[in-house]
């Protein structure tokens, strides 16, 4: 009886399984479409694979006049504000930073900061360093940065900077925020935001 009943549950799940696999292919198609669908021609991913302090160097030397590098670190002025750009290749990591003179920060401030960050900073970031200053910031993957990011990241930390107390604000372009928001972007009665 117990060999009958082990039989029964087996068919049950396995037709539930069977189940499962024909609605899943009418929803999704077959497994080999997926997988075509996602591949990334190869031209393409070499060229992302091959990112790296060369490209970095030689695009930021394209951007801007005068570039100065010691290693892996790089020092430029992009739209009147000193910029500091940081790989390690080994980590894969990038990051772009913009210093922004904010000795005596009050709760307001920080609180737009944070709230920017998350409606009008866009890719760039406030953040503190380990020192407690603050600093319009970028982080990437160096291996699959591409120069559209790299122009981008110089244009919104440069800008993110820039507005630090006005508008804060990396672009004119804003995400989840209308027009009122954007000009204040810290709600009045600590609403939801």
């Amino acid at each position: 009886m117990a060999m009958r009943n082990r039989r029964v549950w087996g068919l049950f799940i396995l037709g539930i399984a069977i189940t499962i696999g024909i609605v899943t292919a009418s929803l999704w198609g077959e497994p080999q479409e997926l997988v075509q669908a996602q591949s990334v021609p190869m031209e393409q991913e070499n060229q992302m694979r091959a990112f790296d302090t060369s490209q970095l160097d030689r695009i930021l030397r394209e951007e801007v006049p005068a570039v100065a590098r010691q290693g892996n670190q790089w020092q430029l002025v992009y739209q009147n504000r000193p910029i500091l750009v940081f790989a390690d290749p080994e980590s894969n990591r990038m990051r772009m930073l913009s210093p922004i003179e904010a000795e005596d920060l009050v709760a307001d401030q920080i609180v737009k900061m944070m709230v920017a960050n998350f409606h009008t900073a866009l890719d760039a970031r406030y953040a503190f360093a380990r020192d407690g200053s603050v600093v319009s910031l970028y982080l990437h993957p160096l291996n699959s940065l591409q120069t559209q990011d790299l122009l981008s990241a110089l244009a919104q930390v440069a800008e993110l900077a820039n507005t630090f107390g006005t508008t804060y604000s990396s672009s004119d372009m804003s995400f989840g925020t209308g027009e009122r928001e954007r000009a204040n972007p810290v709600p009045s009665g600590g609403g939801v935001i």
